[in-house]
């Protein structure tokens, strides 16, 4: 399947399901350029679902082909442009991956090439209050569970129970194994972090689960470095290193 074809597909399939479940608040699909839906993309960031009351008419519901949301846009009127706590905590985690990773460049480089995207693309103000929540989250499982089969990144990133759940059990149907589970502290209280190493004959995968960075903004607290980098650390050496 080509890659125009893939994203069409996607969209046709997202905006159908938004149809017959009688969303109100728009969609979201990928938050930067659609050329990174692609085989040639190792890394996976994957967002819960978009957030807010209002569908704003300035963020693209499809792609964003002028580079990763998470710098050009304003999530947070009062905090300005790129200047969320969702978005600094994302780029920083970016920031660490790509310092673990010999010649991906700077944050900025290493998220314009990597697939960017949401897991649910309906909106909410918050993910308790998403309406038809079974059935969204039955249609995402079975629309990446399409994606995975054309794409195969390397390494996946949520930042959710419900994805890193969705998203194993698509990796272990496919792969026909179960995975290594690492379970970490995040140096946050009892908040942990999770790393499933699913290692076939063909290919090496990391999902990596963080807890949400809105809320719990792991990058950048001190107490929080040691976790984080061996958790990256460990998924790269796994999964994108040139051993494996």
């Amino acid at each position: 399947m080509t890659q125009q074809h893939l994203f069409t597909r996607c969209l046709e399939e997202i905006t159908g399901e938004y149809s017959r479940l009688n969303h109100t608040l728009g969609y979201r699909f990928l938050l930067g350029p659609r050329s990174t839906l692609s085989p040639e993309t190792d890394i996976l960031f994957l967002g819960l679902n978009p957030g807010g009351a209002v569908i704003p008419p300035e963020h693209p519901c499809d792609s964003c082909e002028n580079g990763p949301a998470f710098f050009n846009e304003t999530w947070n009127a009062g905090a300005g442009r790129g200047n969320s706590a969702l978005q600094l905590q994302v780029r920083s985690m970016l920031r660490d991956l790509a310092g673990k990773m010999p010649g991906a460049g700077d944050s900025r480089q290493l998220m314009t090439r990597s697939l960017l995207a949401y897991y649910i693309p309906f909106r909410s103000p918050d993910f308790a209050g998403l309406p038809y929540k079974a059935s969204s989250r039955e249609f995402s499982r079975r629309l990446w569970s399409g994606i995975l089969r054309e794409i195969d990144p390397r390494l996946i990133i949520c930042i959710n129970n419900e994805t890193f759940a969705d998203i194993s059990a698509i990796l272990t149907a496919s792969r026909g194994l179960e995975p290594q589970v690492i379970r970490s502290g995040v140096g946050w209280g009892n908040i942990s972090a999770e790393l499933a190493l699913f290692n076939s004959r063909k290919r090496r995968t990391s999902l990596l689960r963080f807890p949400h960075l809105s809320r719990f903004r792991i990058f950048g607290h001190s107490e929080s470095l040691l976790y984080t980098d061996r958790l990256l650390q460990l998924a790269v050496s796994f999964s994108l290193s040139k051993e494996s």
